[in-house]
């Protein structure tokens, strides 16, 4: 079980980019993977947050630059430019969804509330 514990949490600091090495001595090292950090020389400017899905804690990747998105490219993070056909499909997905979504809004915020305050704990 502990075997499988330490295989589990080495797959997860991979996929967050970094990997913590403990010495003999006790020293204890983090190397950063390069691809995530936020280099100056480029615009990139990709975050990561924490956001609550199903009730469980999950990372998403976020760009601040406009007419960009971010997707996954060979398992990394990577922003892409928004095409001209999908900014318009996406201007009318968000129309429909707040006429749908206008209603269910408080009740949203209740179970919002409520799955935050379970992730606290």
């Amino acid at each position: 079980m502990r075997k499988l514990q330490e295989a589990v949490s080495s797959a997860k600091r991979q996929f967050l980019g970094y990997e913590e090495v403990w010495e003999e001595d006790g020293s204890h090292s983090v190397y950063v993977d390069e691809n995530l950090v936020e280099d100056p020389d480029t615009d990139e400017t990709i975050k990561r947050t924490k956001v609550v899905r199903q009730g469980k804690r999950v990372i998403k990747f976020k760009t601040d630059k406009p007419g960009f998105r971010v997707a996954f490219v060979n398992g990394r993070p990577k922003e892409i430019k928004i095409t001209p056909q999908e900014l318009i499909t996406r201007k009318k997905a968000a129309k429909k969804g707040a006429r749908k979504s206008k209603g269910k809004k408080s009740r949203a915020a209740i179970q919002r509330k409520k799955s935050l305050r379970l992730v606290r704990k």
